[in-house]
């Protein structure tokens, strides 16, 4: 039955994917997209000069920014707020070569959400994009205030309550990782304070917001060089102590798949990418959105933006 097997008799049917546990009555609804890439040519080309920049920069201008459309961020934004969410979270890849430039466009593109509601936001490999950009914590300088409450210098796993018995856990699996690399690693003091972070939302609706896939849309881990190479201590710790959702982005295509949990399977899912023009249904720009009431994910939709600007709808069946 693909998504949530073993849960569902029937497509449709609501998906107990919490027992027993106290929740507000009051259903939340969020917004869930990544990969938006947003480009800035004038910035490109005066910072291409050598390394992961030339190549990047060569990349963008010849071949991204063709299919990820900054033109479709408003779209996109607009779109979304009309579906009423209380909240909005973002899995990475705001920009594409970590640019001051391009991080100062996203925020002002996003302006219409994070001034009505609630935005989350993690980094993705191409906002943490060379050590430069790294150790100057870039990303963070422009987003971090989308993030939540953490215990690290690295502020990293961060906790945001959405309202209504949900909760936010935002990681980090982002490093500068050469010419080619798109891998990623999450630290080990991240996963040191995971567990005890997840334990003590266990009466919660959980939501892991992470950047990098743990599973590829062929279902591989993807591994060497676009998975998180630590993966296993990662899932490890997902099925001791639990979660209720995981949302990525890093793979541009809309799928979805489970881990175990602890004591049921975990749902995870990609949006797909943001920005991206494109006529297949699971490659197009667009976002998902969630309906969960009394620790219940009752429904998940997608909507896709075609290349004539027109939206499409289709709910993720299970």
């Amino acid at each position: 039955m693909g998504l949530f097997e073993g849960f569902l008799e029937n497509p449709g049917t609501p998906i107990p994917i919490l027992l027993n546990l106290e929740f507000s009555s009051l259903m939340v609804r969020f917004a869930h997209f990544s990969d938006v890439h947003i480009s800035n040519v004038p910035g490109t080309l005066l910072k291409m000069w050598w390394g992961k920049r030339l190549l990047g920069g060569a990349n963008m201008l010849l071949v991204r920014r063709r299919h990820m459309l900054n033109a479709n961020m408003p779209l996109l934004v607009e779109h979304v707020m009309q579906q009423n969410p209380d909240a909005v979270l973002i899995t990475g890849d705001l920009s594409t070569t970590a640019l001051n430039e391009e991080f100062a466009q996203a925020r002002e593109l996003l302006k219409p959400i994070h001034e009505a509601v609630p935005m989350v936001t993690i980094p993705g490999n191409h906002d943490i994009y060379t050590p430069g950009v790294q150790r100057e914590r870039r990303y963070e300088k422009h987003f971090a205030d989308f993030h939540g409450d953490s215990q690290e210098d690295s502020g990293y796993p961060f906790v945001r309550e959405l309202g209504g018995g949900v909760v936010c856990v935002g990681l980090n699996s982002c490093v500068p990782t050469g010419i080619t690399g798109a891998w990623g690693i999450v630290s080990d003091e991240q996963l040191s304070r995971l567990p005890e972070i997840l334990d003590a939302h266990q009466e919660q609706f959980r939501i892991v917001l992470v950047h990098h896939f743990l599973e590829d849309k062929h279902g591989t881990p993807g591994l060497p060089h676009r998975g998180i190479r630590n993966r296993d201590d990662l899932l490890k710790i997902l099925e001791q102590h639990g979660a209720e959702l995981v949302l990525h982005g890093h793979e541009h295509a809309c799928y979805q798949y489970t881990i175990p949990g602890k004591g049921n399977l975990i749902p995870v899912l990609n949006a797909g990418p943001a920005t991206f023009q494109s006529e297949k249904p699971n490659k197009q720009a667009g976002y998902q959105l969630y309906d969960i009431e009394a620790g219940v994910l009752q429904r998940v939709v997608r909507f896709g933006l075609q290349p004539d600007q027109t939206w499409t709808e289709r709910d993720i069946t299970y």
